[in-house]
């Protein structure tokens, strides 16, 4: 018998190796910028907290962010080489930053106008809040493997230093925040 496995759903992830490098100055630079910026919150779907720069400030146009941003735009043409996608990338973007306070959350929801989306755990601990991908699928049958099930839900650690890359049609949501310590997190869209 050959079993093939189609329609994949390829999430990637790597960390950034010079994260410790440059991880305090950004996150205190994402705290000054709350003072100054207006929250986004109007355009996310969430408990009406999260403090998020989504259309109020874009991190790719940020000199503060350069090098991460390099970095981070170096990942995504991997994940677009080892997905075998056929597509002109358009590097340019935009990006936002979001920080959770205990309780917060982000509902289901998926960035439909990007091809491929990102998001680089800036400040995070182990308490903080997982993000969960979850598949459009709907199935009654359990499975013992994740690779192989069509449907459910798996999720990924925010460790700092880590970036997901993954297609922007994939649903996706953060759990509710309980630490009392904040969790911030970068966010990032790449159209064709």
């Amino acid at each position: 018998m050959i079993t093939e496995h189609f329609f994949p759903t390829s999430i990637s992830h790597s960390f950034c190796p010079f994260h410790n490098e440059i991880a305090d100055d950004l996150i205190n630079y994402c705290f000054k910028k709350q003072e100054t910026i207006p929250n986004g919150v109007e355009t996310f779907n969430n408990n009406g907290k999260v403090y998020t720069t989504l259309n109020n400030h874009d991190i790719l146009l940020d000199k503060k962010f350069e090098r991460l941003n390099i970095w981070v735009k170096e990942q995504v043409k991997e994940y677009v080489k080892q997905t075998h996608m056929a597509v002109n990338l358009n590097l340019e973007g935009d990006a936002f930053f979001n920080i959770y306070k205990k309780n917060d959350y982000q509902e289901v929801h998926e960035h439909a106008k990007s091809i491929v989306s990102c998001i680089y755990f800036l400040k995070s601990n182990e308490k903080s809040s997982k993000v969960f991908f979850k598949s459009r699928m709907f199935d009654t049958v359990e499975y013992r493997n994740n690779l192989f099930a069509p449907t459910g839900n798996i999720f990924f650690k925010p460790d700092a230093g880590k970036l997901l890359v993954f297609r922007g049609n994939v649903q996706h949501f953060v759990e509710q925040h309980l630490d009392d310590e904040e969790r911030i997190s970068l966010a990032y869209n790449f159209k064709g």
